[in-house]
């Protein structure tokens, strides 16, 4: 049966930067339909199947600074211990991903991005420096011989990690530059589509800036069960 729609028993409308506020009355809540929700039921029996034991999952969160668009610094923790890493790749290739799997562990990943230059570096140590700030507490990015040539890889930096946890803390940071070398053209390709299509939204709202759009909020008294309804006297 089809419930009457509740009825507005007094609206005001308020206008505030070029948009219309509308509240409105209504005297009981609105009934929601659920018309249309289908509840999907399993047809007949279904034969077991072997599942393969299910693997470790982790979180993987990631603090990164890119400099030049080709060597990032990455800070991540494990349990109670800091680690930071110069890693010579552009993690904004790696800004899409949700998700790295090894053969031992699966890794949700989130990562946080950030873009700078050595030249900015530079000129922030040089004021630092003339603060009094010591030379060893300032980020030194590393020469691009650090690294093996042609091979994407890591280099370790600030306090010395504890050698008997080391491989288990960076097993996500490398599962992740796993990923990255198995999918390095297609990691590339969409980020220049999202950076396509960002540029085109941009332009498009600077084209076209969208119209301030009203907004209605319906209200309506609730009753409780221990609500009770006084007697009007009769008219003498």
């Amino acid at each position: 049966m089809t419930q009457p729609l509740p009825i507005v028993q007094q609206q005001v409308v308020k206008y505030r930067d070029g948009r219309a506020i509308v509240m409105q009355r209504l005297d009981r809540a609105p009934v929601i339909s659920k018309a249309g929700i289908a509840v999907a039921q399993s047809s007949g029996e279904e034969t077991p199947q072997q599942e393969a034991p299910a693997k470790p999952h982790h979180l993987l969160a990631i603090s990164c600074t890119v400099y030049d668009n080709k060597l990032t610094l990455v800070r991540w923790h494990s349990a109670n211990r800091s680690y930071s890493a110069f890693v010579n790749i552009d993690f904004n290739n790696l800004a899409g991903i949700g998700m790295a799997e090894s053969e031992d562990a699966v890794y949700s990943v989130m990562l946080a991005v950030g873009n700078d230059t050595s030249e900015s570096l530079n000129a922030a140590n040089a004021e630092l420096l003339a603060a009094g700030t010591p030379a060893a507490s300032l980020i030194q990015l590393p020469a691009d011989s650090a690294f093996p040539a042609g091979i994407t890889s890591y280099v370790l930096t600030g306090p010395s990690p504890d050698a008997a946890q080391i491989d288990a803390d960076c097993a996500g940071l490398e599962t992740l530059l796993d990923h990255y070398d198995n999918n390095r053209q297609a990691l590339i390709a969409a980020r220049q589509q999202r950076e396509t299509e960002q540029l085109q939204r941009e332009q498009f709202l600077k084209a076209n800036p969208p119209q301030p759009k009203g907004t209605v909020i319906k209200f309506w008294p609730v009753k409780s069960q221990r609500y009770q309804v006084v007697p009007q006297e009769d008219a003498p």
